[in-house]
């Protein structure tokens, strides 16, 4: 049947004139709302963007200008991360040239919030600590010999890189899972930086050949890339006290345990750490976990008390979840390293600290309740059936998964997937990047 319009509808019904009359009074709201609403967001909005590329465009051209001026200190360090604070690659790093006793400077780029928590944090007083994009903060990058950083974070609000200074990428990611390359990244001002960042880095670590291939095929083709290992992995084979890490983490969320129950002690108690990633559309269906079913998983297939330790990607912070008894959030804690050596099983989506937690040879299991969709808008660099990781897509599944746990199986599929990467972690991998330093600093100060 063909479709009447509505013009002939009213006419039809007689009431042409009558509508017309309403729709020029909506018609006349609406401009009147929009009018005053221009006049009061739009053009102050306007002139706040004017205002912001301004002073993008002013900052950029003076600190090109500044930083010409501020001379190279041999012996400086800079680090950085790609939340502004003190964990990753760069925190190792850092504890061995401590550790060393390297007669260096070392400044880290940090967020006010950082610094604050310094001591809660366990800053060592060798550290210098500057807020990020503050003026100390661009002194700093500009006078240090060497710059390290996980990310992007060093180009994000961009300073020139002298000839004399050396950029060195750590990256914060490891063997995988998701895919970081400009076809599947949509935020085109990260791409932008991703491209910038590549024209600047000196060298790569990497921890894998994997992982060399991944540089060399999306922002870091030509640059240099050392398979060191992640310095943030070393814990995960030292002898760092278990106990007492546990302890002070269990101190720091104030956990206490009821009288009655099975355990006494914090070392009585055993940990499921469940971290999943942030999605580039904001979806937030992942926090759907059912944590009851979950802990009683834990308790019929491995015995004793549990707590459930969640933490949210630093994106997704502010995750609404209901509280469950035994279910603690440590998003705030700010070490993941720390939270993997305590933890005793681990569970993620597609965050690639899982690739970090596969070292220790605990159980580790995925959950992903949008796994087609999300590797329709991200994607993988192998499809995940070739992790050793057994994968759930709803809570039935997450469940059956952890009573029908073969760790045999596991641990045979888990040498597969580190040898087919071509893993180089070995616990060394932070005195290899300071035995780099050094020779960096005595070169530099031989031309001196």
């Amino acid at each position: 049947m063909k479709k009447t319009t509505r013009f002939k509808r009213e006419l039809i019904e007689g009431k042409i004139l009558v509508n017309s009359k309403k729709r020029f009074k909506k018609a006349r709201k609406n401009f009147k709302k929009n009018f005053c609403n221009f006049f009061r967001k739009g053009i102050p909005g306007f002139f706040e963007g004017l205002r912001k590329k301004m002073d993008k465009g002013i900052g950029e051209l003076t600190r090109r200008i500044y930083s010409r001026k501020v001379e190279v200190v041999p012996n400086r360090l800079f680090f950085t991360t790609f939340n502004g604070v003190y964990n990753c690659n760069q925190k190792y790093i850092t504890k061995e040239l401590i550790k060393q006793e390297v007669p260096v400077e070392i400044y880290w780029g940090v967020t006010k919030d950082q610094i604050k928590k310094r001591k809660k944090d366990g800053i060592p007083d060798e550290v210098e600590l500057v807020e990020r994009y503050s003026f100390k903060y661009f002194k700093a990058l500009a006078s240090s010999k060497v710059w390290f950083d996980n990310a992007l974070c060093c180009v994000w609000k961009y300073i020139p890189k002298k000839k004399n200074q050396i950029y060195v990428e750590t990256w914060h990611g490891s063997m995988g899972l998701k895919r970081i390359s400009k076809e599947d990244i949509k935020d085109r001002h990260w791409l932008r930086k991703a491209k910038l960042c590549g024209k600047n880095v000196d060298c790569c670590i990497s921890n894998s050949t994997f992982e060399t291939q991944v540089f060399r095929e999306t922002y870091f083709p030509k640059n240099e890339i050392f398979e060191f290992g992640h310095a943030r992995n070393d814990i995960l084979f030292d002898d760092t006290d278990k106990a007492e890490l546990k302890e002070k983490i269990f101190k720091r969320y104030n956990l206490s345990f009821e009288k009655g129950t099975l355990v006494d002690s914090v070392q009585d108690t055993h940990v499921c750490l469940y971290a999943p990633t942030f999605r580039d559309d904001k979806s937030q269906d992942f926090a759907d976990i059912n944590y009851k079913k979950l802990l009683e998983a834990l308790r019929e297939k491995y015995g004793g008390e549990w707590k459930i330790f969640k933490r949210f990607h630093f994106k997704d912070k502010r995750t609404k979840n209901k509280k469950v008894k035994n279910v603690v959030n440590v998003t705030s804690y700010p070490d993941m390293q720390e939270l993997m050596l305590i933890a005793d099983i681990g569970i993620t989506d597609y965050s690639s600290w899982i690739c970090d937690f596969v070292l220790t040879g605990k159980p580790g299991f995925i959950y992903a309740t949008d796994l087609e969709k999300y590797n329709n808008l991200r994607g993988f660099y192998y499809p995940l059936e070739e992790t050793p990781f057994p994968i759930a897509t709803n809570n039935s599944e997450m469940i059956e998964n952890v009573l029908n746990f073969d760790d045999d199986e596991y641990q045979e599929k888990r040498e597969e997937f580190l040898a087919a990467r071509g893993s180089k972690e070995d616990g060394h991998a932070a005195e290899r990047i300071v035995d780099y330093v050094k020779e960096i600093i005595k070169n530099s100060e031989s031309e001196n």
